[in-house]
């Protein structure tokens, strides 16, 4: 368990690191030499990145994704929540998907499940608050590098989650690969869901969460909220997700 504090250090720091990727990548081979999460980490071995911020069906689409084409051995690139690790995969020539959620679902779901995994304690409205602007100022960190790009697909969360076939059909016209749909298989989410870890899954307890932080921030008095959900909005309409 991390202090306030701790965590919004951390935030500040990750955002400079994320304007360097290659002193990114370096300090996530470091961090990550020897340890499982170093096979996550891009190289131009890999068969893809898949890649969003925090909350936005990043371990569903690689879950499904595996398990709709029987492959434990898929080299993904993912989880490391960082834009740098995507213009890396990027300059690989992978295929690269970023998955993109409104800002507003994105950091309430955000703090709702760091509360659920202990990671933060019960704090203050101020402390709640503060949390919820750094997150805001991470997804502006984490999309604003990617805008006008050309070589990457974004993926809706709402379409990754309620038609995966939709999703694994552009993946491969996009970048001529033939990966399998779930339903290919006869696969459902709730098959997928009932086959992963906890954070993975819907959570009643989260949704009660996310409606109680609704109603004590109004993030549409905030201007780093206005900031994200106009770049939400450029990212909509630049790659056509409506």
């Amino acid at each position: 368990m991390r202090t306030i504090n701790q965590i919004l250090i951390f935030d500040k720091c990750k955002a400079v690191i994320e304007k360097m990727p290659r002193l990114f990548m370096f300090i996530q081979r470091l961090r990550h030499f020897n340890r499982p999460s170093y096979k996550r980490l891009a190289s131009r071995s890999h068969d893809l990145l898949i890649e969003g911020f925090p909350r936005s069906s990043n371990s569903f689409f690689v879950k499904a994704l595996s398990q709709a084409n029987n492959l434990l051995d898929l080299k993904i690139a993912t989880h490391f929540h960082s834009s740098a690790h995507v213009l890396m995969g990027v300059k690989y020539n992978l295929p690269v998907v970023v998955l993109i959620r409104n800002p507003s679902d994105a950091v309430f779901s955000l703090l709702a499940h760091g509360f659920q995994l202990g990671i933060i304690t019960e704090c203050s409205k101020k402390d709640e608050e503060l949390l919820l602007r750094s997150s805001l100022k991470q997804y502006l960190s984490f999309y604003k590098p990617l805008l006008h790009s050309k070589n990457i697909l974004f993926i809706r969360f709402e379409e990754v989650i309620n038609n995966f076939d939709k999703t694994i059909d552009k993946l491969n016209k996009r970048f001529s690969t033939s990966y399998n749909s779930l339903s290919d298989n006869g696969i459902t989410n709730d098959d997928v869901f009932n086959s992963s870890n906890q954070h993975l899954h819907p959570s009643k307890w989260r949704d009660e969460k996310k409606i109680n932080l609704l109603e004590n921030h109004n993030l549409l008095l905030w201007d780093e909220y206005v900031s994200a959900f106009h770049l939400y909005e450029q990212l909509i309409k630049e790659n056509k997700l409506v």
